[in-house]
Formats: structure tokens, C-alpha cells, sequence
């Protein structure tokens, strides 16, 4: 008995891989939710990024008109007539958070469990042999390989 016994890490993930996913189910639909709403430019938006132009260039006395209008735009909170906002990429460290998230509640969610492989349970066996050796082998070795992963390609090439 003592040498079937799952090691430490198979225990943990099978006894508290259900709490856990419930816990990363919570901001998993948020950051769904945030992906599902559009986020538009504002004109103030506009309104800065001409300002920090003007700035690059510097102020002299061809551009202080335009720097002064700008000003009076930006404090008073003018908006054209026909001002068309335009649509917001997303911020890919959301991008980013969202996928890591859905691993991290699917990881949790599919825990090894105890089966026999014999007979149709045989191919739950393989599933969860081949889904332990992912869990625990493939991801880490992913995620400490991706910070050097432009150092390695440059290598190759």
C-alpha cells in the first residue's frame, strides 16, 4: 500500500484542486466579462496625445497657438460635434491573465484520480498518467524557459 501511495504533490492537487478552481473561477469571469465589453478613445485621449507631441517638438512661437488651443481644449472639456471615437485595443497582460487563469481552473478542475486500467477505464488511465506528467513536468519547464525563450531563438538562428 505504502508503495502505491501518490506522492505529496499528486495528494495536494487531488485533496484541494476543487476549492482552488472555485477560487480562480471568481476572476476568470471577470476578465471574460472585461474582454466581452468594448472600450472606445475618448477626445481628452486625443487631446493628450497631440499635447505630448507638441512637447517632443517644443513650444516656440510657430506652434504656441496650437499649444494654447490645446490647453483651453483639454480644461474645458470640449468635445466636437463630429468627434468619432475610435476602438481600444485590449492590454495584452489581460490577454495574458485571462489564458494563464483558464489553465490554472482547468488544471485544477481535471485532478488525477484513482482508476484501474483495465478495460474501458483504460483510457482514463492513460488521460490522467499523460495529464500528470503535462501538470507537473511541461508547464514548469514552460514557464521558466519563456523569460529566455528570444535568448534561445537567437541561438538557433
Amino acid at each position: 500500500m505504502e508503495k502505491r501511495k501518490p506522492n505529496k504533490v499528486l495528494q495536494t492537487w487531488s485533496n484541494y484542486g476543487e476549492p482552488i478552481s472555485y477560487v480562480i473561477f471568481i476572476p476568470l469571469i471577470f476578465l471574460f466579462f472585461y474582454f466581452m465589453q468594448k472600450s472606445y478613445t475618448s477626445y481628452n485621449e486625443v487631446l493628450i496625445k497631440q499635447s505630448k507631441t507638441i512637447i517632443d517638438i517644443g513650444i516656440d512661437s510657430t506652434n504656441s497657438n496650437d499649444a494654447l488651443e490645446l490647453l483651453l481644449k483639454l480644461q474645458s472639456g470640449y468635445v466636437p460635434k463630429d468627434f468619432v471615437p475610435t476602438e481600444k485595443p485590449k492590454n495584452p497582460i489581460y490577454i495574458r491573465l485571462l489564458a494563464l487563469s483558464s489553465l490554472l481552473y482547468l488544471i485544477c478542475r481535471v485532478k488525477p484520480k484513482t482508476t484501474i486500467g483495465l478495460g474501458k477505464r483504460k483510457f482514463l488511465y492513460k488521460f490522467y498518467k499523460f495529464w500528470v506528467i503535462f501538470v507537473t513536468i511541461t508547464i514548469p519547464t514552460f514557464l521558466v524557459i519563456l523569460p529566455f525563450w528570444e535568448m534561445i531563438v537567437s541561438w538557433l538562428y
